[in-house]
């Protein structure tokens, strides 16, 4: 390596064999834990080869790798404007994803934001800026907006339990805006992720059951109770929901179902 770069005469007729041996290298020493002398190896890639977006992104991971948060937003934060940031939308929105982040960690949470929105221009469905984007709407009070983010993000969850957990979040804020009706399709729809629910999702469970009895849904509301009747341990309590809910039915005049809670 040290011979190549000490022959400038014949620097183009090797700059491809410079590159491939700094991008190894560079790969090698991140493999080892060694972020700084990957880094430098990088930097030289880049001079041999500049406004490369491959190198570009490597150089911002490997300063998030390393903790250097502001190195890191130097290079990611340019990757919106690349000539090439079209051609992989979906590396670039989680390159600025990252820059975002890095921006948080130097408490600028004004340039995060805008990091965010621009992954989000790239990536329209990135989960990690759309759940960003969420947080910083509800912490600025904007309940609306962050319910609609939410609302994007339980499609593209996987895990069951993590999709509960925004669905449920998601009508906390939709039950603080008065919107009942969104607020318990939410609920609702948390709750169906839980076919065998335990003590943890008692408090959604209470959420839905309060939502159900407000919209006068008699049934549903029993089959929450049901629900809520089961996981209740204290022997009195449980006798008490037992005579509330089947009063409440047979009140409306469900008495079957009423006389089934008894």
């Amino acid at each position: 390596l040290k011979r190549l770069h000490n022959q400038p005469g014949e620097r183009d007729e090797h700059a491809a064999t410079l590159g491939a041996l700094h991008a190894r290298l560079a790969e090698v020493h991140e493999k080892l834990g060694r972020w700084d002398e990957a880094y430098r190896n990088l930097l030289e890639l880049d001079r041999q080869r500049p406004g490369v977006l491959k190198t570009l992104l490597a150089l911002g991971e490997n300063r998030i790798a390393a903790r250097k948060w502001r190195d890191a937003v130097s290079h990611l934060e340019k990757l919106a404007e690349h000539p090439d940031a079209a051609r992989e939308p979906a590396a670039v929105a989680a390159g600025l994803v990252h820059a975002a982040q890095a921006e948080q960690k130097l408490k600028r949470p004004e340039r995060a934001d805008e990091l965010y929105k621009a992954a989000l221009r790239f990536d329209p469905d990135h989960v990690g800026a759309l759940r960003a984007q969420a947080e910083i709407a509800a912490g600025a009070g904007d309940k609306a907006r962050a319910a609609e983010l939410l609302g994007r993000i339980a499609p593209k969850v996987k895990n069951t339990g993590e999709r509960a957990a925004v669905l449920e979040q998601q009508g906390d804020l939709l039950a603080a805006l008065d919107r009942r009706d969104e607020a318990l399709a939410a609920y609702e729809a948390a709750v169906a992720l839980h076919p065998k629910p335990t003590e943890a999702q008692l408090p959604l469970l209470g959420k839905t059951l309060g939502l159900e009895r407000q919209a006068g849904r008699k049934v549903a509301a029993s089959q929450t109770s049901a629900l809520i009747i089961a996981l209740e341990q204290d022997p009195k309590e449980r006798a008490e929901l037992r005579r509330e809910a089947a009063a409440e039915l047979l009140e409306d005049g469900e008495v079957q179902v009423g006389h089934g809670h008894l």
